[in-house]
């Protein structure tokens, strides 16, 4: 239990005994007011995001239309180059890609 002074300074108390832990949760459950869920992916790879298949890059996810809105990808610092750019020309993008197998 010393994450409260590590984390929120030495104004925060947490009483000492048996049960703490769970008396510390309980508080902060209840006084949190409200939350919101959210999804990070910490990977890159293919996913069913909302029920449609997502591409996972260091900078969200591509679907069949395009960028995906709303999905969040935080990659750790050896994949953090893998990110993907939507070109405006497809024909240029198509060559470009077909360039990686040469």
């Amino acid at each position: 239990m010393r994450w409260p002074t590590e984390h929120m300074g030495s104004r925060a108390v947490v009483y000492a005994g048996q049960g703490t832990a769970d008396h510390a949760r309980v508080a902060i459950q209840l006084l949190s007011g409200t939350t919101t869920a959210r999804t990070v992916f910490t990977h890159t790879g293919w996913r069913v995001v909302d029920g449609q298949s997502v591409y996972l890059h260091g900078d969200g996810g591509i679907g069949p239309s395009g960028a995906v809105q709303g999905v969040q990808v935080d990659l750790p610092p050896e994949l953090a180059y893998l990110r993907f750019q939507l070109s405006d020309d497809p024909v240029a993008a198509v060559r470009a890609s077909l360039g990686c197998l040469i």
